[in-house]
């Protein structure tokens, strides 16, 4: 009996390294996006190369936005890539909204290992290109989906933007971690927080949330604390049945153009 408790504490200790040492490969999934090599531009869309504050060079993919309208950044979720970003924003570029697809590193094919500051450093560098172009910052709507609804959250600490979406959020990383490896005290190891939960009283723009009840990678839970933590004006949209990727279709994106709509 007592072997095999030794054995048992001695597994537990070395998974446990593992997770601590190999935990961004946990995290992101970039190679997903690279599997059939890189995306092919979609129709109507412009590549914009810009170059990051570390020095990487990096191509995301821009529609422009017609009569006016708001440009949406649009921050894709993992094992998504830019081809992914461009289907689901279709409606909302047919309706004339700009989409500015933002490219990550290591994603779709692109240079460098994607960690917390460096998908920070992507996201400011493409909402930098937008500024550079002539929009204001007020120009442009924050959208999130997944992980990059953590990157969301912080450029909307950083840029007064329109408004901010997030569609499946989580509330940090740290506490995902305590999803996924329960027997773990994972939270007090982890390096790439993503702490929206921390950040999020701190936003003072318009917020759309949506989240599906059967959400099978982030739990409903998070998305509805989150919203809880943010201050107004802010709305949830529950989704019914709605599972991690399939919000667009059970009504989400009826939702998201009528909330543009009022912000003009």
């Amino acid at each position: 009996m007592k072997k095999a408790l030794i054995i048992c504490a001695v597994l537990y200790v070395l998974v446990f390294a593992g997770l601590i040492i190999f935990q961004r490969h946990f995290i992101y999934v970039p190679f997903v996006s690279c599997l059939q090599g890189p995306p092919v531009l979609a129709a109507g869309y412009q590549p914009v190369t810009v170059t990051t504050e570390d020095g990487l060079t990096l191509t995301g993919w821009h529609h422009p936005a017609r009569d006016g309208k708001p440009t949406i950044l649009w921050l894709h979720g993992n094992a998504d890539s830019l081809a992914v970003a461009a289907t689901m924003a279709q409606p909302f570029a047919a309706a004339g909204y700009g989409i500015m697809a933002v490219g990550y590193r290591g994603y779709n094919c692109q240079p460098g290992k994607p960690s917390e500051q460096g998908l920070y450093a992507d996201a400011r560098a493409f909402m930098r290109a937008l500024l550079a172009d002539g929009l204001r910052a007020q120009d442009v709507v924050i959208f999130g989906h997944s992980l990059g609804s953590g990157v969301a959250v912080q450029m909307a600490t950083e840029f007064r933007a329109r408004g901010l979406i997030l569609m499946g959020p989580f509330l940090s990383v740290a506490s995902m971690g305590q999803v996924r490896f329960p027997m773990f005290p994972t939270y007090w190891v982890v390096r790439d927080r993503f702490d929206s939960a921390a950040k999020i009283a701190g936003i003072g723009m318009p917020l759309l949330l949506a989240h599906g009840d059967a959400d099978f990678i982030i739990p409903f839970a998070q998305g509805q604390q989150l919203f809880q933590l943010a201050h107004e004006p802010k709305e949830f949209m529950a989704i019914p049945g709605g599972s991690h990727v399939d919000q667009f279709e059970r009504g989400f994106d009826a939702v998201m153009r009528r909330w543009l709509q009022e912000r003009g």
